[in-house]
């Protein structure tokens, strides 16, 4: 039976590898290859485009009737794309994860939020609070949040 950790980045590495993987869904081949299309979809800048996660979604449009924007960086991409890699084993100093990171400190508001544009509607960027989630786990994935995870004595 699989077990999936509400915390994957407090133990460490193999007894996440272990928690994380549920049986039957993806060969390993299948990950490598999802693996490798989701860091090719990097942007030159550092980041990901969420849109770039869902151009290939047949009917998927913009309510404004606008193209999908896959060229604009984003931190529930660049968040999401920095977690799964990490969670498939790929290094906190890959240069791909570093660049993203960078791109993560570089982008964050001052209100402490990171924005994120939705790929179909503007109304109230709802995806922003999820696109900061994201973005703070990938910074806790690549040991980028100082005192994290919080040890027990605290």
């Amino acid at each position: 039976m699989s077990r999936c950790s509400p915390f994957p980045h407090s133990a460490n590495r193999s007894q996440r590898t272990n928690r994380w993987r549920i049986d039957g869904i993806a060969s390993d081949e299948e990950r490598a290859n999802t693996l490798k299309q989701l860091l090719d979809l990097q942007r030159d800048d550092g980041g990901w485009s969420t849109a770039s996660f869902l151009s290939d979604w047949k009917g998927l449009q913009r309510d404004d009737g606008e193209p999908l924007d896959v060229q604009t960086s984003d931190a529930y991409g660049t968040g999401l794309a920095i977690v799964i890699s990490r969670e498939l084993g790929v290094p906190a100093d890959d240069p791909r994860l570093q660049h993203g990171v960078r791109w993560l400190q570089a982008n964050q508001r001052k209100s402490g939020k990171w924005f994120t544009r939705s790929p179909v509607n503007d109304a109230g960027n709802l995806i922003s609070n999820t696109g900061t989630a994201y973005a703070v786990l990938a910074l806790q994935a690549c040991g980028k949040l100082p005192g994290w995870p919080l040890s027990s004595g605290r």
